[in-house]
């Protein structure tokens, strides 16, 4: 099994189909689910590329629960006042994007619940962190009152190097790549927590909260790289589309644990 083969442009592959794209401005987004007029509810997933892998599984809980879902996301981009200069990457583009997204939203009264999500950094500093922090909790306050709940979907573990590695040797042993490429949580999880879902628990509110899903990923002291017999990771950090389609059912029982559903 040739890990690299399989999941080949992996990183294009966020559940959004050419007939759901559309552009608005500064935004390429992506609507799926019944239409707006006729949804039980509108919703919207914003965030850098980790928000666009989510996709995959709001895609299959669009049609049970009869939710439109808009999705606008910007690669190295999260929703936050706070900008992370990147080589060769736009900073005027994504800064253009995070500050048109309020009048966007408000463009579609419709949508009551916002979806955030974004890759974790590795924070060195407790400063930077409570920073980013700031910094989502300022993008937050921006949104208009047609925003009645925000929901941080938690950023997953990353890898180590050598995984996919580990894993085409362990299946051609045949042995349980799981259990056999795992990893320490140290070694896979930031020192520092997720900077969003820390905003959001600071915040106190009833109506912004946190998706935590750590628990599928890792044990209490290992990270699995392959669970259920699925790929977890395409590279050091993004999900495999199919595993996060495997996460819908697990997403919906947070939510509905989470009262989410009810608001």
């Amino acid at each position: 099994m040739e890990l690299r083969t399989d999941y080949a442009g992996a990183l294009k592959a966020d559940g959004c189909a050419r007939k759901d794209r559309s552009s608005e401005g500064v935004y390429q987004s992506c609507t799926f689910g019944p239409p707006a007029v006729s949804a039980a509810r509108a919703v919207a997933l914003i965030g850098d590329s980790h928000a666009g892998r989510w996709r995959r599984a709001l895609r299959k809980i669009a049609p049970k629960q009869k939710w439109s879902v808009v999705s606008t996301t910007r690669v190295g981009c999260p929703f936050n006042t706070v900008m992370r200069p990147k080589k060769g990457w736009s900073t005027a583009e994504c800064l253009a994007w995070k500050r048109a997204i309020p009048a966007w939203l408000a463009s579609k009264p419709e949508v009551d619940t916002l979806f955030v999500s974004q890759l974790t950094r590795p924070f060195t500093t407790k400063a930077s962190f409570e920073k980013e922090v700031a910094g989502y909790q300022r993008q937050w306050k921006l949104l208009g009152p047609t925003i009645k709940q925000i929901i941080v979907l938690r950023d997953n573990p990353k890898t180590v190097r050598g995984t996919l590695d580990c894993i085409e040797r362990a299946i051609a042993d045949k042995r349980n790549p799981g259990l056999t490429c795992a990893a320490p949580r140290s070694r896979v999880l930031d020192a520092y927590p997720d900077a969003a879902a820390t905003a959001a628990l600071r915040m106190r509110r009833a109506n912004i909260g946190v998706v935590d899903l750590t628990s599928v990923y890792c044990g209490q002291k290992l990270c699995f790289p392959v669970i259920g017999g699925v790929l977890v990771n395409s590279d050091n950090n993004h999900l495999t589309p199919l595993f996060v389609g495997t996460l819908a059912p697990l997403l919906l029982r947070a939510l509905e644990r989470g009262k989410w559903l009810e608001r």
